[in-house]
């Protein structure tokens, strides 16, 4: 009838694990997508490499998104403890917001590099 303490304890963390994988994946998604579309604005640099090297310098690019996504993450997911535990916040709120924070943060600081790399190169 009543689930036992070790059980809401293992659900507990697994909701939270489950939203930390799926922080990281969000801001992996974005950063890769973003890479995609630099690699498409300027294809007068890709347009030279084989097919090949286009796609392993995507693939090899994830592993820098995901070390950064998983920074965020624990940024976010620390602050989102101690507001908890502070100010009685809803922990869905606050990692909505930094999720929405810092994939705008990715997605604008990367936006700009296209821009500016587009304009140096010329």
């Amino acid at each position: 009838m009543f689930e036992s303490n070790s059980t809401l304890i293992k659900n507990y963390y697994t909701s939270y694990f489950s939203a930390y994988v799926k922080f990281i994946f969000l801001l992996t998604v974005i950063g890769f997508v973003e890479r995609c579309f630099f690699a498409v604005y300027h294809n007068h640099i890709s347009s030279e490499l084989p097919l090949i090297d286009i796609i392993h310098s995507l693939v090899w690019g994830i592993k820098f998104d995901l070390s950064l996504s998983g920074f965020l993450a624990i940024v976010t997911f620390l602050l989102m403890y101690f507001l908890k535990r502070l100010f009685s916040i809803d922990e869905i709120k606050v990692v909505r917001a930094f999720a929405y924070m810092f994939g705008s943060i990715i997605f604008f600081v990367q936006g700009g590099d296209i821009i500016y790399f587009s304009r140096d190169c010329t």
